[in-house]
């Protein structure tokens, strides 16, 4: 991200394979350059809990997509 600095929203799943979601979150949120850049974050998780959990942390839209 620090390459491109026309980034203008991010997807994101809340279960990610390398890195957790919402510490991605934390620290895009805590970086002044990427803070305000909005956070759409897909999900097949289906906990109301966890939906909550990333609108909290400063999750733009959270949608779940099943199958």
């Amino acid at each position: 991200m620090k390459a491109n600095h026309d980034i203008r929203v991010i997807l994101l799943d809340r279960m990610m394979p390398v890195k957790d979601s919402m510490e991605f979150i934390g620290e895009l949120k805590a970086h002044n350059y990427f803070k305000h850049i909005p956070v759409i974050m897909q999900t097949g998780i289906t906990l109301k809990q966890q939906v909550e959990e990333g609108i909290s942390a400063g999750v733009y839209y959270c949608f779940n997509q099943t199958i």
